[in-house]
């Protein structure tokens, strides 16, 4: 029983054999574009902030540098310049490699670009879900949602 318990406190000890926290997850549905359907992609790195590319923003980073396969959903992309001005946002979502990209599409509704959309942000303590819907310029529509279980603060 001894040796058990010993056994038992080392794997749960051993940073190697660890499972790392998903920091944020995100599904997205594209109606349109090669890459139509249900997607989902998650981070143990990275993930959501707030107030680091100003003092009311808020920002998305999901990839994974590691995945090669070309039609994943490798990567999602969110800033949101002043959170009170949501319905000024850029989402990109791609696909594949991080280099090398096979598939990209990007609602950007700030001034002066093209695409259009609507974007929610319920935070909550330390944790937020994010709600997205739009169409790229080439007509593609965009669906998802964000759960950022953790939010890097700055100045925090």
């Amino acid at each position: 029983m001894k040796r058990s318990a010993c056994l038992a406190a080392l794997v749960m000890s051993s940073p190697l054999l660890a499972v790392a926290a998903e920091t944020a997850t995100a599904t997205v549905t594209l109606s349109g574009g090669v890459n139509a359907g249900n997607h989902q992609a998650a981070t143990e790195r990275g993930g959501c902030s707030t107030g680091l590319t100003g003092a009311n923003s808020f920002g998305v980073q999901i990839s994974n540098p590691k995945d090669k396969d070309p039609k994943k959903l490798n990567s999602v992309q969110l800033d949101v310049p002043d959170k009170s001005r949501a319905n000024q946002f850029v989402v990109t979502v791609g696909f594949g490699p991080l280099i090398g990209r096979t598939a990209s599409y990007t609602i950007d509704t700030r001034a002066g670009k093209k695409g259009n959309g609507a974007i929610t942000i319920t935070e909550s303590g330390s944790t937020a879900t994010v709600k997205f819907s739009g169409t790229t310029a080439d007509g593609v529509k965009l669906e998802g949602t964000i759960d950022c279980k953790s939010i890097l603060k700055a100045g925090r």
